[in-house]
C-alpha cells in the first residue's frame, strides 16, 4: 500500500498516468467516429448557429461525407467531426497529435448553437498535469519568496512551461473550432452548388 505522506507516491503517480493515458487512447478512438450517441464528451464552448446553417442540417440525409469529414443527424441531433484515429497513415499524423473535438448540434433547442465538445478523458489528464504544473510552481514560488531579494532562476521553468502549455491547447482549440466550422462550410457550400 502507498504511503501517501512519504516518498512512495511516485509508483501510485506512475500507474495514475498510465491508466489515464489508457484511457484516453480507448475514448480516442471511438470519440471521432459516427458509431455511438451523437452527445459526446465535454462541452468546451459554443457559437450561434446562423439560420440558413440551421435549414442546411434540417434537409441533409442521415450521414454525409467530405473526405475524412462527416456531419451525422439522428432525430434533431447533428454531430460534426472529422475521423481521428490513432493508427492514421502518415499523411494524418500532423493531424494526428491535435486533441480532437467535435460539434454537437441540438435543433430542438430554443437558441441553436454549435457546441465544441472535447473527451472527457483530455479534459482530466489538462486537469492532471495543471496541478502537478501548479503543485512544482508553489514550491518554486516558496523559493522565489525566500530568495525575493536575491533573485532565483528557480521559478522561470514552471511559469513558462505552463505559459507554453496553455497557449498550445488554446492554439489547439482554435484550430479544431476553425476545422468544424470549415466542415459545415463544406456542407453549404455543397449544397448551393
Amino acid at each position: 500500500m502507498a504511503d501517501w505522506g512519504g516518498g512512495s507516491f511516485f509508483p501510485v503517480f506512475i500507474v495514475i498516468i498510465i491508466g489515464l493515458g489508457l484511457w484516453s487512447a480507448y475514448e480516442l478512438n471511438g470519440f471521432t467516429r459516427p458509431e455511438g450517441k451523437l452527445k459526446r464528451g465535454v462541452k468546451i464552448g459554443s457559437a450561434p448557429l446562423a439560420w440558413e446553417m440551421c435549414q442546411l442540417l434540417e434537409t441533409l440525409p442521415h450521414l454525409t461525407r467530405f473526405n475524412r469529414n462527416f456531419i451525422l443527424i439522428e432525430g434533431r441531433e447533428v454531430l460534426i467531426a472529422a475521423e481521428h484515429s490513432l493508427w492514421q497513415p502518415s499523411s494524418y499524423r500532423r493531424r494526428a497529435r491535435r486533441i480532437p473535438f467535435v460539434g454537437y448540434v441540438d435543433l430542438s433547442a430554443p437558441e441553436i448553437r454549435l457546441e465544441f465538445r472535447l473527451p472527457l478523458s483530455s479534459l482530466v489528464i489538462f486537469i492532471v498535469i495543471s496541478l502537478v504544473v501548479l503543485f512544482f510552481l508553489t514550491n518554486f514560488f516558496r523559493v522565489f519568496k525566500e530568495g525575493l531579494f536575491g533573485f532565483s532562476w528557480l521559478w522561470l521553468f514552471p511559469v513558462v512551461f505552463l505559459v507554453v502549455y496553455v497557449g498550445g491547447l488554446w492554439l489547439n482549440y482554435s484550430r479544431e473550432r476553425n476545422r468544424l466550422l470549415h466542415i459545415l462550410d463544406q456542407a453549404l457550400g455543397q449544397r448551393s452548388m
